[in-house]
């Protein structure tokens, strides 16, 4: 969608921000708990694939790695539930997630809305990245790292022999 291509133009924007600074960059992604775990999985992972594969393109000086899916669980959408306030909601879902009563909890998806946004975050991509940053002390900020990252050892000498 174009929401999706604005999101990920931003993205790809910020990321070239930062040039050579830039050291790494992950994603994973997600899946809700419809449909088998494995075809989940493999859902996630090709969606987080195409997105790496994009960025790859724009940034060369980094290192991409795509993290091990997350495929959610009944038990985790029923969670949230209960988290909104809908313990009752929560044990009927579970209960048709774990008979895999397909029209059973389309049923109830199409009913609440809450559980169509919850498994609508489930669905996301994260990613995560990793930047230098290179900063040069001043001297008082450099006496404080000097006494802060000083051996244990030799701080322990010098208090003995205040004493």
């Amino acid at each position: 969608s174009d929401l999706n291509q604005k999101t990920l133009d931003m993205l790809v924007e910020e990321l070239r921000s930062y040039g050579r600074s830039l050291m790494s960059f992950s994603i994973q992604g997600g899946a809700s708990p419809e449909g088998g775990t494995d075809y989940n999985k493999d859902l996630a992972r090709r969606r987080a694939q195409k997105i790496l594969n994009i960025i790859g393109t724009k940034i060369s000086s980094a290192d991409l790695v795509v993290k091990e899916p997350h495929v959610y669980t009944w038990e985790d959408v029923a969670d949230s539930l209960i988290a909104r306030g809908q313990k009752t909601e929560a044990e009927e879902l579970l209960k048709y997630g774990r008979a895999k009563d397909v029209a059973g909890w389309r049923r109830m998806m199409a009913s609440n809305p809450a559980i169509n946004q919850i498994m609508e975050r489930q669905r996301l991509i994260k990613s995560t990245y990793t930047i230098r940053r290179n900063k040069v002390l001043d001297p008082a900020e450099s006496d404080n790292w000097g006494k802060r990252n000083r051996p244990r050892e030799t701080l322990a000498k010098s208090r003995h022999n205040c004493a």
